[in-house]
């Protein structure tokens, strides 16, 4: 007992910022081979035991990155197994980060998802507003009733990734969608945003089943304020929204002008010009370029603008594509080149594109 205290001893004389580091290291290491529940750090639960000191580290590693939504099974203390449900889970860790400030300060990623229910959106939306040091967020499914709420929240953040996905529910024709300008709105409000991915509006689920488009013009409350260069850190944007028009892609290209990572959904051919002046903007730093179209949009023979093909990429850098699927294309502004001396690349139309993705 004497040895097992004087290991102890010894082992709390190491600096507290190595201790951090090895019960880093500890965590990813299980995070890649284990499932990711509820706090993908779980192999750090028994060292919250050891002692006060490797309890105060480990407390702050546990907490940095969490999940929620998911089921989890656990075992209690007969060894029978007991399932806890999603909404449980985010009801505990909800108390937890209320009643204990000292642990919400210490949550720096947040993945939330599970049902769209109304009670469910409510829940993780409080989570989010305790949590309020997270600086990359996921949110997967909530209830349209909760659209403000979640824009209250996320406006009272600071983050650097944001992933966003709201498909309001089929039946619900008239439901309410976190739209584009919501979401410019927001990125105006993080400038030290690096990593935006955003999934709104069901169009294109919504012609497969024939029910319309459904829903209100999500795009019909223009009215926020532009500020150009108001995201200079933005380096990755991938969106697909409905009713994404010239004038929210021109405001793309003007807000973030340092893009290297872009992958956006038109639902139409009206993008020509605005697509065509975004290139010219991000040239510089661009790197990655995908252009996908709407799976249920056929564009006529003489209207093939607009790159009519489920994904085409390139390399600014580069200077070559990579072959796997060959498609043309036709852009009716023409091509100029997008970076100036050796790295031109496509001067005149038409041009040759390739599939991205088989």
């Amino acid at each position: 007992m004497t040895e097992i205290h004087s290991r102890i001893g010894n082992e709390s004389k190491v600096p507290t910022e190595i201790l951090d580091r090895i019960f880093g290291l500890h965590g990813r290491s299980s995070e890649d081979s284990e499932q990711i529940t509820f706090l993908p750090k779980s192999c750090l639960y028994p060292l919250l035991s050891v002692c006060k000191r490797w309890r105060s580290v480990a407390e702050r590693r546990l907490y940095m990155n969490v999940c929620l939504g998911c089921d989890k099974t656990i075992q209690d203390k007969d060894g029978n197994e007991l399932k806890v449900t999603g909404r449980e889970i985010c009801m505990r860790f909800c108390e937890t980060v209320q009643n204990n400030p000292c642990l919400a300060s210490y949550v720096r990623e947040l993945n939330l998802s599970g049902p769209d229910k109304l009670e469910d959106s409510r829940i993780r939306i409080d989570i989010i507003r305790n949590c309020k040091k997270v600086t990359r967020l996921s949110i997967v499914s909530f209830h349209s009733d909760h659209v403000d709420d979640l824009m209250a929240a996320l406006a009272e953040t600071d983050l650097v990734s944001l992933d966003l996905m709201h498909i309001p529910i089929l039946t619900e024709r008239n439901s309410r969608c976190f739209s584009l300008p919501m979401l410019f709105e927001l990125l105006q409000r993080w400038p030290r945003i690096e990593s935006v991915s955003a999934t709104l509006g069901k169009g294109d689920i919504c012609k497969y089943f024939g029910l319309g488009t459904g829903g209100e013009d999500v795009n019909g409350d223009m009215d926020f304020t532009r500020a150009a260069g108001a995201c200079p850190s933005l380096r990755t944007i991938h969106l697909e929204a409905d009713n994404f028009e010239p004038s929210l892609l021109n405001v793309v290209g003007d807000m973030a002008p340092n893009l290297e990572d872009v992958s956006i959904v038109l639902q139409n051919n009206r993008c020509n010009v605005a697509l065509h002046r975004c290139l010219q903007i991000w040239s510089p730093s661009l790197t990655k370029l995908a252009v996908h179209t709407s799976l249920f949009v056929t564009f006529p023979r003489h209207e093939r603008t607009a790159l009519p093909s489920k994904c085409c990429t390139f390399s600014s850098r580069a200077g070559s594509i990579v072959f796997r699927r060959r498609i043309f294309a036709w852009l009716g502004v023409g091509w100029t080149s997008l970076r100036s001396g050796s790295d031109a690349m496509f001067k005149q139309t038409p041009c040759e594109f390739f599939m991205g993705r088989g």
